[in-house]
Order: structure tokens, then C-alpha cells, then sequence
């Protein structure tokens, strides 16, 4: 079993419950649609290590919860944290089993930035995105329980968009 898919699950539930916990239910309620500006980060990253394949998410949004995800083979674990990507560099880490699972490496803009529309119903809410994305370039590694290896980062990308809620009736 992949956790990929696990993770990422993860990662859309906390996206799915940070956003309408920070709705004010008597707004929700009334219909009206709240806009708000959401910069960050995604980074999603796979690798091996000790023969056991390696999935890593970076998630970064100012406005609702950070979150760094590490899984290996079949265990893995996620957590909320602070800052990942700092003047270039990515740091994070988790726990697996007792054992310390760090991100670390470097992270840089690369190219133009694309533009980006996406629409969609999610937690009773009508869900419009509109703004930028930005391709990273990684150079990132994972090391747990005495083992380092290089991660290939295909979906790496910075974002400015202005998200609009309009609950739906």
C-alpha cells in the first residue's frame, strides 16, 4: 500500500477544515461570501530510502496552518508547524515511530509566473482561486534512522491567490 494517497488525503482534510473553521458561522449562515489572499508553498516529493519508497509534502499558507508530512514505506506521520522555507532553505521534520524523519535543502523561484483559475464545491462552500503560481527548484533530502537520500520534487510550486467562499444554498 502507497501512502501517498493516505497523505494527501491528509493534507486535503486539513486544507477542508482549516478554511471553514475560520468562516464566522453568522457570515456563513446569511450567504455571504468572504475573499481572502492565501501565499505559500507546496512541495510534493518522492524518493527511496533503505529500499522503502519515500513520499514528503511541504505545505505552506499564511493564512491557515503549515503542515510537514513524511512517510516511509508504511508508516508516516504529519504535523503542524511554524516556517518551512526560509530564505531558500526548506527545514521540517516529523516523528516515525520514535525515529526523527528531517526535510532539509534548498528551494528557489525559477521562470514566470502562470496564471490560475480553479473552481470548485467543497465543505458547502462554492470555492473560486484566482492568482499566480510559480515553479520551484529543489535540491531536497530526507534523513531517518541513519539514511540520506535525495528527493525528486515534481510538483513544486509557489502561490498568490485570492480565494473566494460563497456558501452554498
Amino acid at each position: 500500500m502507497s501512502l501517498r494517497p493516505v497523505l494527501t488525503g491528509a493534507l486535503l482534510a486539513v486544507a477542508a477544515t482549516a478554511a471553514p473553521l475560520a468562516t464566522d458561522p453568522a457570515t456563513a449562515s446569511a450567504g455571504t461570501s468572504t475573499t481572502t489572499v492565501e501565499k505559500g508553498v507546496v512541495i510534493e516529493c518522492t524518493g527511496r530510502l533503505g529500499g522503502q519508497d519515500v513520499y514528503v509534502s511541504l505545505y505552506e499558507n499564511n493564512r491557515y496552518a503549515n503542515v510537514v508530512q513524511v512517510g516511509v514505506g508504511e508508516d508516516g506521520a504529519s504535523r503542524e508547524v511554524r516556517d518551512i522555507v526560509r530564505a531558500g532553505r526548506a527545514r521540517a521534520g516529523v516523528r516515525i515511530d520514535g525515529s526523527a524523519a528531517r526535510v532539509t535543502g534548498r528551494v528557489r523561484a525559477t521562470g514566470t509566473r502562470s496564471a490560475v483559475h480553479e473552481e470548485m464545491d467543497d465543505a458547502g462552500q462554492h470555492i473560486v482561486s484566482e492568482g499566480t503560481h510559480r515553479a520551484l527548484r529543489t535540491r531536497l533530502h530526507v534523513s531517518f534512522r541513519g539514511e540520506t537520500s535525495r528527493l525528486a520534487c515534481g510538483n513544486a510550486f509557489r502561490y498568490r491567490l485570492r480565494v473566494a467562499k460563497t456558501p452554498i444554498v
